[in-house]
């Protein structure tokens, strides 16, 4: 199985940037991902300060063999193995809540944590459970360059939980080769990301190309149990609307219901909530449970 290191990394969603590797479609391969702030955490003594950030989100670009613009790729998440070490900070006044966060931290929240295979531990008498995802995933923009802290109709920044294993996500193809990138993983997040569990990881993916379909508008998400959709926006009703009119379209394309059919059946059972309230935008997934989707 091909292996694709973190050796050479990118700030930046940009149609310029040279793929570290390229897959073919249906190919099964591993990613090892860095830190969303870099190189430096290498022990649980390490602790996390502004100068240690050498960017943001650094991402691993990867080339999809056949993939043009136009076509949908599937991006299907197999194992997510954190590293043994992870962090959380942030500097307050960029927080979610710099009026509660600054009188109990100062300046900078900076927390390191040691991670095993089914745990963290938070404190020396507190664990939670390991739960990976994968912050930035996305293709990449053919109008424009984007820092990997945003996220759009491409994916990349979107902090959703439900981008963990066994999820197959689909995302829409801008330029040829789709340019996935990868990075950002949390070994756990709270919901609007209050904060995060951020560690190093290793990524088994599987990349397929599809063809011949209507372009979709943005990430499509599917697990077992849930169709997903998601969008960011720097405003949070927006994020949210854009998701329920994707989640719709879905609806209406795919799975025989008129508009009509599907806005009251959102109306009724539709799960959604804000998985990253961090500027520069919010993120919003809007989640189906399958068994409303048989008819009869």
């Amino acid at each position: 199985m091909k292996r694709i290191d973190r050796s050479t990394l990118y700030m930046n969603n940009d149609k310029t940037n040279r793929p570290s590797a390229i897959v073919a479609s249906g190919e099964t391969f591993v990613v090892e991902t860095e830190l969303a702030t870099g190189d430096w955490l290498h022990s649980e003594r390490d602790l996390w300060s502004p100068e240690k950030t050498l960017g943001a989100n650094p991402c691993v670009c990867i080339a999809v063999e056949g993939a043009e613009p136009g076509d949908t790729i599937s991006v299907r998440i197999g194992k997510i193995v954190p590293n043994r070490v992870g962090y959380m900070a942030i500097e307050t006044d960029e927080s979610i809540f710099p009026a509660i966060s600054k009188p109990i931290f100062g300046d900078i929240f900076a927390h390191t944590v040691k991670i095993r295979e089914d745990w963290i531990e938070l404190f020396p008498d507190v664990r939670v459970p390991v739960q990976p995802m994968i912050g930035t995933l996305g293709t990449t923009l053919a109008d424009r360059v984007e820092t990997h802290i945003e996220g759009g109709h491409y994916g990349g920044n979107m902090d959703v939980q439900e981008v963990t294993e066994g999820a197959v996500i689909r995302f829409p193809v801008f330029v040829e080769g789709a340019l996935l990138n990868v990075g950002d993983v949390h070994a756990r997040q709270s919901d609007g990301e209050a904060s995060a569990v951020e560690v190093r990881s290793e990524v088994t993916l599987t990349v397929e190309v599809e063809k011949g379909f209507k372009p979709i508008e943005g990430p499509r998400i599917e697990n077992d149990d849930y169709i997903m959709t998601v969008a960011c926006s720097p405003f949070e009703k927006q994020a949210f609307e854009t998701a329920f009119r994707h989640m719709l379209v879905w609806l209406t394309e795919e799975h025989g219901f008129t508009e009509r059919e599907a806005y009251i059946l959102l109306g009724a059972i539709v799960e959604g909530r804000c998985t990253r309230y961090i500027a520069p935008s919010y993120a919003f997934v809007c989640k189906v449970n399958k068994r409303y989707l048989t008819r009869g």
